[in-house]
Protein backbone atom coordinates (compact mmCIF):
# COMPACT_ATOMS: atom_id res chain seq x y z
CA UNK A 1 0.00 0.00 0.00
CA UNK A 2 1.43 3.67 -1.06
CA UNK A 3 1.68 5.95 1.47
CA UNK A 4 0.69 9.80 0.23
CA UNK A 5 3.15 12.36 0.52
CA UNK A 6 2.94 14.80 3.17
CA UNK A 7 4.01 18.34 2.44
CA UNK A 8 6.28 19.09 5.36
CA UNK A 9 4.88 21.24 7.76
CA UNK A 10 6.36 24.47 7.82
CA UNK A 11 7.04 26.81 11.35
CA UNK A 12 7.35 30.41 11.30
CA UNK A 13 10.80 30.90 11.86
CA UNK A 14 11.33 33.57 14.51
CA UNK A 15 13.47 36.47 12.84
CA UNK A 16 15.34 38.92 14.95
CA UNK A 17 16.57 41.95 13.38
CA UNK A 18 18.72 44.82 14.43
CA UNK A 19 18.58 48.35 14.80
CA UNK A 20 21.46 51.12 15.20
CA UNK A 21 21.17 53.81 17.17
CA UNK A 22 23.84 56.61 17.24
CA UNK A 23 24.12 59.08 19.68
CA UNK A 24 25.24 62.20 18.34
CA UNK A 25 26.07 65.71 19.48
CA UNK A 26 25.77 66.96 23.05
CA UNK A 27 27.14 63.80 25.22
CA UNK A 28 29.62 65.27 27.93
CA UNK A 29 30.38 62.16 30.66
CA UNK A 30 26.32 61.16 30.21
CA UNK A 31 24.72 57.59 30.82
CA UNK A 32 22.66 56.22 28.42
CA UNK A 33 20.25 53.67 28.34
CA UNK A 34 18.61 51.64 25.78
CA UNK A 35 15.35 49.72 25.93
CA UNK A 36 13.46 47.50 23.44
CA UNK A 37 9.54 47.33 24.86
CA UNK A 38 9.83 48.45 27.82
CA UNK A 39 13.01 46.12 29.01
CA UNK A 40 16.79 47.67 29.34
CA UNK A 41 18.92 46.11 26.12
CA UNK A 42 22.29 48.26 26.83
CA UNK A 43 23.46 50.74 29.27
CA UNK A 44 26.96 52.72 28.95
CA UNK A 45 28.62 54.59 31.39
CA UNK A 46 30.69 57.70 30.64
CA UNK A 47 30.07 58.68 26.67
CA UNK A 48 31.29 61.83 25.79
CA UNK A 49 30.88 63.38 21.83
CA UNK A 50 33.86 62.95 19.48
CA UNK A 51 34.06 66.67 18.43
CA UNK A 52 36.02 65.82 15.38
CA UNK A 53 33.16 63.10 14.41
CA UNK A 54 30.10 64.80 15.88
CA UNK A 55 29.44 61.16 17.20
CA UNK A 56 29.36 60.15 20.82
CA UNK A 57 28.33 55.99 20.40
CA UNK A 58 26.97 53.91 18.19
CA UNK A 59 25.38 50.52 19.63
CA UNK A 60 23.46 47.49 17.85
CA UNK A 61 20.64 46.49 19.44
CA UNK A 62 18.41 42.83 18.52
CA UNK A 63 15.07 43.59 17.77
CA UNK A 64 11.81 41.18 18.21
CA UNK A 65 10.61 39.82 14.89
CA UNK A 66 7.34 41.27 15.55
CA UNK A 67 6.77 45.35 16.85
CA UNK A 68 9.70 46.64 18.88
CA UNK A 69 9.18 50.73 20.70
CA UNK A 70 13.15 51.79 20.96
CA UNK A 71 13.84 54.12 23.71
Amino acid sequence: MDMPLLAPMLKEEAIMREVLVVFQEGFDDANITVTVNGKEVRRDLGISTNPLLGIASEVSVELPAKGAQVA
